[in-house]
């Protein structure tokens, strides 16, 4: 059987840009393809753009995803610069586009150009760092936690969007609160946008404390893909297909198909951590039960390395 690692797991910083052609543009344009689904099309990539690149206006043909890592550039009316994010739906009218001192964005297509399978409401945050609230607020005040949970709305009812998700990513236990009291100041996580058709999310997370650990000694699968890109920080994860842990640098993206990849028992090394995810949301409480059931049963112990010379 072929040896393999993780899925796809690329440290970033070492894939070359290769050119990328837009379609009346005057300067450099360059991408670097993380990951892509042969039968459609659908990829997700890093973009850039060279000082004084300008393209023409045009009308977007994918559902995308986009967030900018670094520089600035004008796009009809609108402006990124770091940390905006804009999610275009197909026919979203796009640019004229210039830039004066470049640009680098990761972009995540959606898995179909097909508008029926996709939201059709846009949206743009200037800056989400300054400009989206944390999730929740703040854990210093207990009575901003309702018992509902602090995200209550975020996906199935009377559970909180992370107990959905994936418990390694906050104590098991948040129902009770008492978990997220346990954690307070120390973590939070913005939705930037939540998709009931093409059920995935987009979020950023980060931790503000060295030493953050999470699904302490234990490793999980998700019954949904998920994508992760970290933007600064350092990390530290488990990957049970090399028996070991291995570190997130900035750059750092992991693809994970729907059961599979088993990892887990992280540690943030450093109080910069901070990511963005893309991975499978429903709105639908009954099958975000059986997604919770799922993962819930696949959950085991971190084991120890069996291998003899």
């Amino acid at each position: 059987m072929t040896r393999k690692t993780g899925n796809i797991t690329l440290h970033t910083e070492w894939i070359s840009w290769e050119p990328f052609r837009v379609a009346g543009a005057v300067g450099y344009a360059w991408i670097k393809t993380l990951s892509k689904d042969e039968e459609t099309g659908a990829r997700t990539a890093l973009i850039k753009y060279e000082p004084g690149f300008r393209a023409p206006a045009c009308t977007a043909s994918w559902p995308i995803d986009s967030y900018t890592l670094e520089g600035s550039m004008q796009c009809g009316d609108l402006w990124y610069r770091k940390d905006t994010f804009h999610y275009r739906p197909v026919g979203t009218e796009i640019g004229p586009i210039s830039t004066e001192e470049g640009i680098v964005r990761l972009i995540f297509t959606a898995d179909s150009p097909d508008p029926a399978k996709n939201s059709s409401e846009e949206i743009f945050i200037q800056n989400v760092v300054t400009d989206v609230p944390p999730d929740p607020p703040s854990l210093s005040a207990p009575d901003q936690l309702d018992e509902a949970g602090p995200d209550s709305g975020f996906g199935a009812h009377g559970e909180s969007a992370r107990e959905m998700f994936d418990h390694g990513h906050l104590p098991a236990n948040l129902g009770t609160l008492e978990g997220a009291r346990e954690h307070k100041g120390e973590r939070w996580r913005k939705i930037l946008r939540l998709d009931p058709i093409a059920e995935y999310a987009i979020r950023v997370q980060r931790v503000q404390k060295v030493g953050v650990r999470d699904c302490v000694e234990k490793m999980h699968m998700h019954p949904w893909s998920e994508e992760a890109f970290l933007i600064r920080g350092n990390n530290q994860d488990y990957d049970h297909d090399i028996e070991g842990h291995w570190k997130w640098m900035p750059g750092t993206y992991v693809c994970r198909q729907p059961g599979t990849c088993m990892h887990g028992d992280a540690t943030k090394l450093d109080d910069d951590y901070y990511m963005i995810v893309r991975s499978g949301w429903t709105a639908d409480p009954e099958k975000a039960r059986r997604w919770r059931d799922w993962q819930d049963a696949n959950e085991v112990p971190v084991p120890p390395i069996s291998f003899r010379e």
